[in-house]
């Protein structure tokens, strides 16, 4: 009854679709063989860019990428006594976005992008036929796609020192999925897959460079993250750092803190400082992070 069942769902679907068809026939002449191949692919790309100028300095930046693509293939045969027929068709579709932002406040600067994409694929195909000969079903489903961010902000060209930071994370992944059913009578089968990834980052500075008590601090961090099934290929990757220093009658502080990663399908980091400055006294702190999972580029 289950087998049944899925069988009405596939014709159903091959119905719907409507891609194509194909039939032999002729009572009393032999065997007969009916073959459709078909396929198709859809695409998108999205890109956005954002940048600020101030006091002269065009140093607050950030852009986003994003491409996306989806499809299927479907070759069918039947063989049979006097008549033969197969029918099928598939559906894709492919979405890409991507986002920036940038602005400077006087003495804070902010900037940010992302990327992300969608995709999925649809396949299915009927064949009919009797005879000796196995009848085939051969679907393929495909989906994938690439993202990629860069971020910066900065203030910076003060007497009293100055602070800029930024990332950049993205990466790419392709999956896919074959079925191959072959069978006597009536062969039919479904196919499907999914998937999407996205990337963002951030990135904001200060500085305090007037006055007694002065002071810088930073912050900036991304991710890239892929989730699909059936996934032949994909690498994440990401690095960033904020920096800077900030001085006051003789006295200085400042430093550096980076992050880096690579994986194959999620990767985080982040990094941030903070200094102060009075006379006589000075202070620093300071930290980055990162996470990845998985070393290598085929997750199989």
């Amino acid at each position: 009854m289950r087998n049944l069942k899925s069988l009405v769902l596939t014709l159903a679907l091959v119905m719907a679709l409507g891609i194509g068809s194909a039939n032999a026939f002729c009572f009393g002449c032999g065997d007969e063989t009916a073959i459709l191949s078909g396929g198709g692919e859809a695409t998108d790309y999205d890109k956005d860019y954002s940048s600020t100028k101030w006091r002269g300095n065009w140093n607050d930046k950030a852009k986003g990428e994003a491409s996306s693509f989806a499809g299927f293939t479907l070759d069918l045969e039947a063989t049979g006594y006097g008549f033969a027929h197969v029918s099928g068709g598939g559906d894709a579709d492919a979405n890409a976005k991507a986002w920036s932002w940038a602005k400077d406040y006087g003495t804070t600067s902010k900037a940010g992008a992302g990327a992300k994409t969608s995709g999925d694929a649809f396949a299915a195909g009927l064949a009919i036929g009797f005879d000796f000969c196995k009848n085939t079903v051969d679907t393929t489903v495909y989906v994938g796609g690439s993202v990629h961010q860069y971020n910066e902000a900065g203030e910076t060209g003060y007497s009293a020192g100055g602070i800029s930071g930024g990332n950049n994370s993205g990466g790419s992944f392709f999956a896919q999925d074959r079925d191959l059913v072959k069978g006597y009578g009536i062969v039919a089968d479904t196919n499907s897959i999914d998937g999407g990834m996205i990337t963002k980052g951030k990135t904001e500075v200060s500085i305090d460079p007037y006055g007694y008590h002065r002071s810088i601090s930073g912050s900036t961090e991304n991710m890239t993250k892929i989730c699909a099934d059936h996934i032949v290929q994909a690498n994440v990757y990401g690095s960033g750092g904020v920096g800077g220093s900030i001085s006051k009658g003789g006295n200085v502080a400042g430093g550096v803190a980076e992050f880096s990663y690579s994986g194959a399908t999620y990767g985080s980091g982040s990094a941030n400082i903070n200094a102060n400055v009075t006379p006589g006294h000075v202070s620093f702190s300071g930290s980055a992070t990162a996470t990845a999972i998985g070393s290598g580029t085929q997750v199989d």
